[in-house]
């Protein structure tokens, strides 16, 4: 999904998926996110965008994650950061799987848990 920005915001990617075991894995990329392309410089701020405007990026070579358990607090990473950046499309899929295979959400996560 590509947000639609006001004038003079950058466009940035992003999407949510939820898993039938109540996680979900947030995915963004664009100007601003520990993402290539992420520089400033590489879009042109949008002007005055129409209403049913849809913002072309490129290809994201990578992208932001985060994991949020049912009850909407962040799942640490081993580094203990709420996101980890510049996750590369492979890394990216051993993510989706982690989280998929999680059993479902008991009210808490043990360290051994984390990704």
């Amino acid at each position: 999904m590509v947000h639609r920005h006001g004038p003079g915001e950058y466009p940035r990617g992003s999407m949510v998926m939820r898993f039938r075991n109540g996680y979900k894995v947030s995915v963004v990329y664009g100007v601003g996110m520990y993402s290539e392309p992420h520089r400033s410089d590489t879009y042109e701020r949008v002007k005055h965008p129409a209403p049913s405007e849809h913002l072309e990026l490129e290809p994201a070579a990578n992208v932001e994650v985060a994991i949020f358990d049912p009850n909407e607090d962040f799942i640490l990473f081993s580094d203990d950061q709420q996101v980890k950046g510049h996750v590369s499309p492979d890394e990216l899929v051993e993510i989706l799987m982690w989280v998929k295979n999680l059993p479902p959400f008991a009210g808490t996560l043990t360290k051994e848990l984390k990704p």
